[in-house]
Order: structure tokens, then C-alpha cells, then sequence
């Protein structure tokens, strides 16, 4: 019992303690295996780099990421453009679903968008989400004007 007459389940708020302790190191940890990833990456392109200009053009091979981050980019815009289409053609029949010409399906798009600003994780992971909300917001977009 508290001074107030109810009763304080110990317990549980020593549980939610525990999960939040543990979810703080869970994030600390992840911070410090990202830091560690890119200075593995940036002594391997040191190490394998004869001259300064070998290093930097590693770097930009680096940074421009390779044939499967160029096809996950490709498939995700792709994915997102038919799958815009697809849905406005699902809504197209209900009314409600536009402003005018405008189809609010459009919108879900910004499902993908915000996470690929807001993730801190691969520039491919990022782009790739924002180009899919972005294409599947354009899909949706042309597919409604091509009907009205």
C-alpha cells in the first residue's frame, strides 16, 4: 500500500525499469557496432589502396554501391510503381477515394518516404524505401488522372 490507500505492484514498474535499462544498452550497442562497421570498411579500402587517388576512388566505388544495391534500387521503384497502379485501380471505383482528380491512395506513399528520411541505416536501405513510396505515390497519381 501507498500513502494514498492503493495498493503499487512493485513488480511491474521494476520490470518496465529493467526493459528500459535494457533497451538503452541495446541502443548504445547498436551505435557502437554501426561506428565499427564503417571503420572496418574504411581500413580495408586503406589497406587495399597502393596511392592516395587509389583510396579515394575506392571511397566513390564505395559510396556508389554496387550492381545488387543498384538492382534493390531498381526492383523497389519498380515494385512501387506497379503496386501504386494496382492500388488505384483497386479504389478508383470508390468515390470517396478522390479530391476531385486527386486519389487519396496516393498518399501511402508517404509510408515509404518518412522511414527513408528517418532511418539511419545503409544509403541503399534508405533509398530504397524512398524511392518506392515515392513511385508508388507517382503510380497511384497517374493512374488516377488517367481515369478521370
Amino acid at each position: 500500500m501507498n500513502g494514498t490507500g492503493n495498493s503499487v505492484d512493485l513488480t511491474l514498474t521494476q520490470e518496465e525499469a529493467a526493459k528500459q535499462y535494457v533497451l538503452e544498452i541495446l541502443k548504445v550497442v547498436a551505435k557502437e557496432i554501426r561506428a565499427h562497421e564503417r571503420y572496418a570498411i574504411a581500413m580495408r579500402l586503406l589497406n587495399t589502396a597502393k596511392t592516395p587517388d587509389a583510396f579515394l576512388s575506392a571511397i566513390q566505388a564505395e559510396i556508389k554501391g554496387s550492381w545488387v544495391d543498384n538492382l534493390i534500387l531498381g526492383a523497389s521503384a519498380i515494385s512501387g510503381l506497379i503496386l501504386g497502379t494496382i492500388s488505384s485501380r483497386i479504389t478508383a471505383p470508390l468515390k470517396r477515394a478522390n479530391i476531385g482528380r486527386f486519389p487519396l491512395i496516393s498518399l501511402a506513399g508517404i509510408a515509404g518516404i518518412i522511414p527513408g528520411f528517418a532511418l539511419k541505416d545503409t544509403l541503399t536501405a534508405r533509398n530504397s524505401l524512398g524511392l518506392g513510396g515515392l513511385m508508388f505515390s507517382a503510380g497511384a497519381l497517374v493512374e488516377g488522372y488517367r481515369r478521370s
